[in-house]
């Protein structure tokens, strides 16, 4: 009688373990915020990494699947940025200096400024474009006026990626749109992120702008939570199939900067509430910093 106690509880034990290994397998492919060592229980939107960072010291306050790989789709753009904020600081370039567009414009699709081979447009309407409207076109116009080429200039991001000692980083465009090889991580793009607005803090003027012209067309900022979040002015939203919605979000209250990523949200909506709750809760907690 004990025997065929403990071995149905033995068999009882194995199943439950079975079950919450099966649940972990399928939990792993879209992770989600659950838990943290303090009474934030992270976002309630389904996404694929989150990650809630204090800009000033760099310290990771609160995140999930910080390492996971993941496309960077438009994110990619914050390093592409980086670079040309680079370029303006060393002198090398200006942002009234007129680029001409060649042939690399041709293939390019997604968001754009309508860029045509031979047309021409300043650096500073490219950098407003790229971080506004976040044009690919006007990205890889900005690529190949900076390093000669557009793979010259991956070369170059690739480069600071590893300067930054960001070893889960990979870029194969300017822009962000699908290339197999391309990868990120939500710890790498807030790492980034932060050296880039700490490097150049005059690039959140462009960031925050809510509109940009370009001849006759009026862009708006796809990062909506602009004007509808207090002290937020940044940064950068992402989106192609693969990676889902994705969104760095920054924003100062009472002279401290928090920085945010979401990634791989299921749409724009989820992707603003996700920020917004790892914003208010950097804010607001008293309590210690939790990272899991």
């Amino acid at each position: 009688m004990a025997r065929n106690t403990v071995g149905g509880f033995l068999r009882s034990r194995f199943v439950r373990l079975f079950a919450f290994f099966i649940l972990a397998l399928s939990v792993s492919a879209w992770p989600r915020i659950l838990h943290c060592q303090s009474n934030f229980d992270g976002p309630s939107q389904l996404v694929a990494a989150a990650l809630l960072m204090d800009v000033q010291s760099g310290e990771f306050l609160h995140g999930v699947a910080a390492d996971t790989h993941i496309p960077p789709a438009s994110l990619t753009k914050i390093m592409t940025l980086f670079l040309v904020f680079d370029a303006l600081s060393a002198g090398k370039v200006r942002q009234n200096d007129v680029m001409r567009v060649d042939d690399s414009v041709q293939d390019i699709y997604g968001a754009r400024l309508g860029l045509q081979p031979g047309d021409v447009l300043t650096v500073g309407e490219a950098i407003y474009g790229v971080a506004v409207a976040s044009a690919n076109d006007a990205a890889t116009a900005l690529a190949v006026h900076i390093a000669g080429s557009e793979q010259a200039f991956v070369t170059r991001m690739n480069e600071k990626a590893a300067s930054l000692e960001l070893r889960n980083t990979y870029y194969e465009n300017p822009h962000g749109l699908p290339s197999p090889g391309q990868k990120t991580t939500a710890a790498d793009v807030a790492n980034i992120s932060r050296a880039y607005i700490l490097s150049h803090t005059e690039a959140l003027e462009v960031h925050s702008a809510r509109t940009f012209q370009f001849r006759d067309v009026v862009f708006s900022n796809r990062n909506t939570l602009l004007g509808a979040y207090p002290g937020l002015d940044g940064l950068k939203t992402g989106f192609i199939r693969a990676s889902g919605h994705c969104l760095v979000a920054t924003a100062t209250r009472h002279g401290r900067r928090l920085l945010s990523v979401v990634l791989g949200a299921a749409s724009p909506e989820e992707r603003d509430a996700a920020s917004v709750e790892l914003l208010d809760y950097g804010f607001t907690a008293s309590g210690p910093a939790a990272f899991d």
